[in-house]
């Protein structure tokens, strides 16, 4: 059987005798024929941390629940979730056989704080939980054809981009607000009106401009929320002398994230204190450069501020060497690799001009 395709929010689902329990501050973890040895150390803690970030966004002061997580197997016997469907949400918690999804932890801080419209739902969930820049979509078409149900799984990259429209214009609380005045499962005119109220505009203004953001061209790197990503304080500055940053990958490591689609990454933050072209190099503790890991180096800022973006994946020639043009402001760092991966490195950043 295929499990391949979206997610989807339901409100209820069977909760069978589970193999594992993680207590966690924010959110808790039910394992299904899983076990904590079955991700990396860093994973559940990460999942906890990201439920306590999507918590204080979201206006929430109260554990998230339960995020269900199944073997694939397990999941498909019990079949928690509409078929193909990667993980789903609803009164219950979470359910899926990734770990960790953060969608459909969204989903669940979402239902707590104010249901929202399939559009706007699923917008969030991929606004804040992961997705990928929209290559087609009309979402005045998703908007006026808004109907109770769900939208199409295609339809969830443009959903995200305008709940990113949204967020970072009218803010969150606006929008939770027009969930409020809507319901979850309003006609198109109801939802037509409760976003006008809520947004103090009309629903064809609301288009225009948000046709104006798109215009900025902004990628979903750029424009995703990264509420726990952002949420951190540096842990070096970037100017004219040269800095460098221990890092592990490692699945036996605390910060270490995954496997989730073949991969594990950790994460760090950092400011860049003077504008310029960076060298930045990876190194392993022989001195070698590192060239089967990606590196990306993201500002944390609005679309709308064009935060600058540096990404490059594993290069078996250029790799371990970046060149990457900074402007001022803080950053998060994310390095990746394959699942077996398991060493320690120096990452060192150098001024060129």
């Amino acid at each position: 059987m295929s499990l391949l395709g979206g997610t989807a929010c339901i409100e209820e689902a069977p909760a069978p005798l589970h193999s594992f329990e993680r207590h966690g501050e924010w959110i808790d973890v039910w394992g299904y024929d899983t076990n904590p040895g079955d991700t990396c150390a860093g994973t559940l803690p990460y999942l906890d941390a990201y439920a306590g970030a999507l918590s204080e966004e979201f206006g929430l002061s109260t554990h998230l629940g339960v995020y269900h997580w199944y073997t694939p197997d397990r999941y498909i016997e019990v079949e928690p979730c509409p078929k193909h469907a990667l993980g789903c949400a609803g009164l219950n918690g979470a359910f899926s056989y990734s770990m960790p999804l953060e969608h459909e932890v969204v989903h669940v801080a979402n239902i707590q704080a104010s249901p929202c419209p399939s559009v706007l739902s699923e917008g969030l969930a991929e606004y804040y939980g992961g997705s990928r820049t929209p290559t087609s979509g009309d979402i005045r078409a998703l908007l006026e054809a808004q109907q109770a149900g769900q939208i199409g799984w295609a339809d969830y990259p443009i959903a995200g981009a305008f709940a990113a429209y949204l967020v970072e214009t009218r803010g969150l609380e606006a929008v939770l607000e027009s969930c409020k005045l809507s319901g979850p499962a309003p006609t198109a005119e109801q939802l037509a009106d409760a976003m006008s109220t809520a947004f103090d505009s009309s629903l064809d203004q609301l288009f225009i401009d948000f046709e104006a953001w798109e215009a900025l061209e902004c990628r979903y790197s750029q424009y995703r929320g990264k509420i726990y990503e952002c949420g951190h304080s540096p842990s070096v500055v970037l100017g004219a002398e040269t800095v460098k940053l221990d890092v592990t990958l490692d699945c036996t490591d605390t910060r270490t994230i995954g496997p989730l689609n073949n991969r594990i990454w950790t994460l760090d933050a950092v400011r860049v204190a003077e504008a310029g072209i960076y060298v930045v190099t990876l190194e392993d503790d022989s001195g070698e450069f590192v060239q089967d890991l990606g590196f990306e180096m993201t500002e944390c800022a609005k679309c709308t501020d064009a935060p600058s973006v540096a990404h490059f994946g594993p290069d078996p020639v250029w790799g371990g060497v970046w060149i990457a043009q900074l402007e001022a402001g803080d950053y998060f760092v994310k390095l990746w690799g394959a699942p077996d991966v398991a060493r320690h490195m120096t990452l060192e950043f150098e001024l060129d001009f």
